[in-house]
């Protein structure tokens, strides 16, 4: 065997070469797009647009709105995620018509 420059099956085949380099490319777009969206979520947890904008009360007979507004404990400038709509809706039917 000859002891001169070894050459790899890459330089031998540059279509595979090609092949190897989008390979990894496409896994590098994968793995950055998970990245951003992971941190676009987490911004979006922290920011205030997940917060409570206003509380809107629908087919009321008995109470008025602000009653039940009150019973439900549901405030504004709570994150959404922190709003216990089963809480809240057992608090509402504990009331007696």
């Amino acid at each position: 065997m000859e002891k001169g420059k070894i050459v790899s099956i890459e330089d031998r085949i540059p279509k595979l070469k090609q092949l190897r380099k989008s390979k990894a490319n496409r896994r590098l777009v994968l793995l950055l797009s998970l990245f951003f969206i992971l941190v676009a979520c987490v911004l979006y947890f922290l920011s205030p647009l997940s917060y409570v904008k206003s509380v809107q009360v629908e087919g009321n007979r008995y109470i008025t709105s602000k009653q039940i507004i009150k019973l439900s404990k549901v405030k504004k400038d709570r994150s959404i995620w922190k709003v216990d709509t089963g809480a809240a809706a057992a608090n509402i039917k504990k009331i007696k018509k």
